[in-house]
């Protein structure tokens, strides 16, 4: 559940990200388009500038064009030319409210996207502190005290017909892969093999269930089945199954963890040390 509501904060953000990358794309099209129109309006006002320059130089040579024009028809020029400056004028200022709303809405986004951002990993750091801190239930503690069942208990059936073992069915429904099965005197790590019991130097005590390298870390790792107290899986690291055991009874820890297997000499499967280590 803690994995679900971190993953969920990161999804929101990421959304976020997506809109703001939006509305940036989006004001770079605005402003082109106002630089384009400022461009047409001084082109424009240039233009109109030369007429009225051209006017002038006629009216002051008293040419017999100048004298000849009709007023009326300079007037209707001039009335359409200021009609169309004043239409750019207001175009231009429309397209800059609009950049300003753009950039006022791009602000309020970068601060909502730092807020969830920050609100999503103190969430996770929380969520985090909670299951470190979080003790064992009593429906655990009960589960520790029944009895353990052994390995040929919890090997797979096989199906009559094919005679392979059937894909066993985690918690929410999935299948999970065949296990790796390894023999008890299979494989050897500093005089450590499968089957044998063992404690960790935190004091965890259990049965080594596989002993090897994993597809996602270096080095040689442990899988034990807990005797007592509650684990992080039931055989499976990232997706693959290593071996079977009860829910939240197995650990996969590194060979070091381990203690030297001389100093743990006989220990019975309800958890119980028959010599103190």
């Amino acid at each position: 559940m803690a994995n679900d509501e971190v993953s969920t904060a990161t999804v929101s953000v990421e959304e976020l990200q997506k809109t703001l990358n939006s509305l940036k794309e989006d004001l770079k099209r605005r402003e082109k388009l106002c630089s384009d129109w400022k461009a047409k309006f001084l082109s424009k006002k240039t233009e109109l500038s030369k007429i009225m320059a051209k006017q002038k130089a006629v009216q002051g040579k008293g040419t017999a064009a100048a004298a000849t024009m009709d007023p009326e028809n300079e007037e209707k020029i001039l009335a359409e030319k200021d009609k169309k400056i004043q239409m750019l004028k207001q175009k231009l200022m429309e397209y800059k409210k609009q950049f300003s709303a753009l950039k006022d809405r791009k602000a309020a986004a970068q601060q909502k996207a730092a807020a969830r951002k920050a609100a999503g990993q103190s969430k996770a750091l929380n969520i985090r502190l909670a299951t470190k801190t979080k003790s064992p239930t009593a429906s655990s503690k009960a589960a520790t005290k029944k009895r353990i069942p052994d390995a040929k208990d919890r090997e797979p059936k096989l199906d009559k017909k094919t005679q392979n073992p059937k894909t066993a069915a985690s918690a929410d429904g999935t299948k999970t892969e065949k296990p790796i099965q390894q023999k008890p005197s299979e494989k050897k790590e500093n005089g450590m093999k499968v089957g044998m019991k063992v404690s960790t130097i935190d004091g965890r005590r259990g049965i080594i269930r596989f002993l090897g390298k994993l597809h996602c870390a270096r080095g040689i790792w442990v899988g034990m089945e807990l005797f007592s107290g509650t684990g992080s899986n039931s055989g499976v690291v990232k997706g693959k199954k290593y071996f079977d055991c009860m829910p939240k009874k197995g650990i996969m820890v590194k060979l070091e963890k381990i203690k030297n297997p001389k100093t743990v000499e006989k220990v019975d499967e309800d958890g119980v040390e028959e010599i103190e280590l």
